[in-house]
C-alpha cells in the first residue's frame, strides 16, 4: 500500500474515535510570498512523525478520576517505506517523555500506538 493511501485511512479511522484528536504534520521551508522575513520552517522538525494527536483517556479513581490526553505521534511507512534514521532518533526522543510513537504500516498498527495497546 502507498504512504498517502495509508495516510488517509489512519486519518478516517483516528479521526472517527470520540477519544482521539490527531493532526497531519508537514515539515517543509516555505518562502512567504508577502513577506521581507525570508524563508521559514514548519512543522515539528526534521524526522518528525507523519500524525500526531492525543488520546483521552480517564485516570482511575485512586489517581483522582480525572481525564488527561496522551500524545500519540505515528510514522507512516508504506509497503516499501524506509525508516530513516532521523526519524527513529525523533521518536526515541519523544517517547523518553512519555509520548506514544512508533512507526505504523497499517491502520490497526496506527491506532494501537494511538490507543497504547500496540505490543
Amino acid at each position: 500500500m502507498r504512504e498517502s493511501t495509508l495516510q488517509t485511512l489512519v486519518r478516517l479511522k483516528l479521526g472517527g474515535q470520540p477519544d482521539i484528536v490527531v493532526w497531519r504534520n508537514h515539515v517543509a521551508l516555505a518562502v512567504p510570498v508577502k513577506s521581507k522575513s525570508g524563508p521559514q520552517w514548519f512543522g515539528l522538525g526534521t524526522g518528525s512523525a507523519d500524525l500526531v494527536g492525543a488520546h483521552c483517556m480517564e485516570i482511575l479513581p485512586e489517581h483522582v478520576g480525572r481525564q488527561v490526553g496522551v500524545m500519540f505521534a505515528v510514522e507512516l511507512k508504506g509497503t516499501h517505506g524506509r525508516k530513516e534514521e532521523e526519524q527513529k532518533d525523533w521518536l526515541a526522543m519523544v517517547r523518553r517523555y512519555g509520548v506514544r510513537s512508533g512507526f505504523a504500516k497499517t491502520v490497526d498498527e496506527a491506532l494501537a500506538i494511538a490507543k497504547g495497546t500496540r505490543r
